[in-house]
């Protein structure tokens, strides 16, 4: 039954340009509700209302630079991801990686428990 759901659903966003659209920008909304996002809005509502002070266009104008931004940075990473080609998967599937990315989540737990400490330098500013 799901199979004929998608395959149907495949087919129609072959044919119909605007809902491959619809179909994508629903997708985003979806994702964009996921648990990880809820702890951001109240440190982007007070940012921007802390920097929007003064008249009632720079708000909204902030709002606007705030959200551009991120579909304009959001964009060129799915562009270079998709027009990469399988190279992602190929990188993502390789066991190398997974070694890489589990190593590196040890080590920053064992940082979290304190067992060393990770020095961020800042440059002299004369």
């Amino acid at each position: 039954m799901i199979e004929n759901f998608i395959s149907g659903l495949s087919g129609y966003l072959q044919e119909s340009f605007l809902l491959a659209y619809l179909a994508v920008y629903l997708g985003g909304v979806l994702v964009s509700f996921t648990p990880c996002v809820y702890p951001l809005i109240p440190i982007t509502v007070a940012y921007i209302g802390g920097h929007g002070r003064g008249s009632r266009s720079r708000g909204p104008a902030l709002s606007a630079v705030y959200v551009l931004g991120m579909a304009v940075t959001y964009t060129l990473l799915g562009a270079f991801a998709s027009l990469s080609g399988k190279l992602f998967g190929q990188i993502q599937s390789n066991p190398w990686t997974y070694f890489f990315m589990g190593n590196l989540c040890i080590l920053m737990g064992l940082s979290m428990m304190g067992l060393f400490s990770l020095q961020v330098r800042t440059p002299d500013h004369r």
